[in-house]
């Protein structure tokens, strides 16, 4: 499949003097939307237990209870 895409690419890139990333990476990385799912999965969470009388400073400081602070404090 790479094969059909690959040369259009470099003369693309050739063409806007833009060099094209490796195509395969040197050193593993972790990919985003494991962090995104996790955020997600915690902010579900503090979501969930927010209807059951915790007050925001007992919560863990996740970007929905900081947010709910920011607004508080208005």
């Amino acid at each position: 499949m790479r094969q059909l895409y690959e040369g259009y690419a470099e003369a693309l890139g050739d063409y806007l003097c833009m060099p094209l990333p490796p195509w395969m990476a040197d050193q593993p990385h972790k990919d985003n939307w494991l962090t995104v799912a996790r955020l997600r999965a915690q902010t579900e969470a503090a979501n969930s237990s927010s209807g059951k009388g915790i007050s925001v400073d007992d919560q863990p400081h996740t970007i929905t209870t900081l947010v709910v602070m920011i607004i508080h404090d208005f």
